[in-house]
């Protein structure tokens, strides 16, 4: 069984090493890892903005707005909900005759300095003013965990799209036919392409993971969350393998899986927390999840560990239902 399965293996390497359609999909988010590295940096220190709690006196008000963009909230809680939205601003409220600098954490290092020589700057004849920093823990930057994040679900759904098109390839040579009266199983099959999807998707997360982020996230996490997330890969391989029968209709359905597969996880990010259950039948939508965690990410209910196993469970239920189909498609015994 191995034997074959190595053979089988052997071959999908083939294929996607002399396919240049494949080739240029193995660098893609290699190549967007490298840009979005240099350019998050500089759209993190476009613009800054600071929520302020509706009540601070009119004359701190006047003065923010010569610096800075004044977001006006109602209540403390407006303003902390404010600050621990996605993107990167200060909070600004009063507690007891004391001004309250909200910080979600995961700011540059002189935040701190520079919001109390703001507020100094513009309450100076107040000397009786006193500040404090609270931090709300995170510590990393949410666009930057975001990005991330997508860059790593990206990683593995490339290594399914190449199983997809080795499928499709089968099918245009007649391979398929071959494989169907050989000794070759189904799961044989199978095998040897979630070993080739787990293989890619490593690779590639990891070199894509070190171009965005260098030594800031552990490589242990980055491995676990791509293998977890194999089955993901696979299901869109087959849904490739299952519905195309050549290189054009192949890449139409390429166009709708990545639509569909990044489409759930950008979606929850403008969705409140508490319609999230929505995408939890979505394996992809966990699987989303474990990769923000691998960028520390922010405050999910969830573990990485639950993360990873509700993608497990998840892919594999969806897996079950596709298996027969692909089967009668491919006429395997």
């Amino acid at each position: 069984m191995m034997r074959r399965v190595g053979s089988l293996l052997g071959k999908e390497a083939t294929k996607a090493l002399r396919d240049n359609i494949i080739l240029y999909g193995v660098l893609s988010p290699i190549l967007l890892a490298l840009v979005l590295g240099l350019l998050i940096p500089d759209m993190e220190g476009m613009k800054v903005t600071v929520a302020v709690e509706k009540g601070v006196e009119a004359r701190l008000l006047e003065g923010l707005t010569n610096y800075v963009e004044v977001e006006i909230l109602e209540t403390r809680d407006d303003v902390r909900k404010r600050v621990e939205k996605n993107d990167d601003i200060a909070g600004i409220v009063r507690d007891n005759g004391q001004y309250v600098v909200l910080l979600e954490g995961n700011e540059a290092g002189e935040a701190e300095e520079m919001a109390t020589i703001l507020l100094n700057m513009i309450l100076s004849d107040e000397p009786k003013s006193e500040f404090r920093h609270e931090s709300l823990g995170a510590t990393s930057s949410r666009i930057r965990e975001i990005v991330g994040a997508l860059i790593l679900l990206t990683a593995v759904l490339i290594g399914g799209f190449i199983v997809g098109f080795g499928i499709v390839d089968e099918k245009e040579t007649k391979m398929v036919h071959a494989l169907a009266v050989s000794p070759t199983r189904l799961r044989e099959f199978i095998l040897s392409h979630a070993l080739f999807c787990a293989i890619t998707s490593v690779v590639l997360a990891v070199l894509s993971g070190f171009v965005f982020a260098r030594t800031s996230i552990s490589y242990w996490m980055v491995v676990a969350s791509m293998l977890s997330a194999v089955g993901l890969g696979l299901i869109a391989g087959f849904l490739i393998g299952g519905l195309a029968d050549n290189l054009i209709s192949a890449i139409a359905v390429v166009k709708f899986l990545a639509l569909v597969f990044t489409g759930i996880p950008i979606a929850s990010l403008f969705t409140p927390d508490k319609f999230h259950w929505v995408f939890y039948p979505f394996p992809n939508y966990w699987a989303y999840q474990s990769c923000l965690k691998v960028f520390d990410g922010g405050n999910q209910a969830f573990s990485f560990a639950a993360a990873n196993a509700i993608t497990i469970l998840l892919s594999l239920a969806f897996l079950a239902l596709l298996v027969p189909v692909l089967k009668r498609k491919l006429n395997f015994r």
